[in-house]
């Protein structure tokens, strides 16, 4: 973890520099955006939230003004929205114009994904078509596969199923993920079998 947090510090370094170079780089804006909310976010918390959501919102609302195009910018805004300030609606239209901006964009596709399949939007059949797009863009990632057991494992049958069908493979993939075997724990308990 802390070299994990030692990697943030870096990139939140390297982004200031390149934005001290050039104030009208957005890029560099909504990256330092989503690596000073990083150091607070759900499973990292480095930092306390308080400290540093007014700094990400305002270096994503900076790169947002000087490129509204920009979908690393609305989905920099997105995340800090749904996890920094438990707005779902804008968190929802800004992931929107991030996949519109560029569908290919499978961060934007996974984390919409993830918003949507959880409470209170409960929108499991769309948020499997986004992560199943993330899945297709990044077939690599562990992070999508998470997210493909996450989206199962509260659904009614087969959903619990499909789970730990889903998480018996990724586990071969990355054996190291420790959130694979603790969704399987909350599958194998909504299917009856909790050894």
């Amino acid at each position: 973890q802390a070299m994990r947090e030692a990697q943030v510090s870096q990139a939140i370094a390297l982004f200031e520099r390149a934005k001290d170079r050039d104030p009208n780089y957005a890029l560099a804006w909504a990256g330092l955006a989503e690596a000073w909310w990083y150091v607070a976010a759900v499973g990292f918390e480095f930092v306390d939230p308080a400290d540093v959501r007014e700094r990400a919102i305002a270096a994503a609302e900076k790169a947002l003004a000087l490129d509204g195009t920009l979908a690393d910018a609305h989905k920099a805004r997105a995340t800090i929205a749904l996890d920094g300030e438990w707005d779902v609606a804008k968190a929802e239209q800004h992931f929107q114009m991030a996949i519109a901006l560029r569908p290919g964009y499978a961060a934007a596709h996974t984390f919409y994904g993830q918003m949507l399949g959880g409470e209170p939007l409960s929108r499991p059949e769309e948020a499997r078509r986004h992560i199943d797009r993330a899945r297709e863009l990044e077939p690599l990632s562990p992070w999508n596969d998470t997210n493909l057991v996450a989206s199962w494992l509260w659904q009614g049958p087969p959903g619990p199923e499909r789970a730990l069908e889903y998480a018996g493979r990724a586990r071969r993939l990355s054996p190291r993920n420790w959130t694979l075997p603790w969704l399987m724990g909350f599958a194998r308990l909504r299917l009856g079998q909790p050894s």
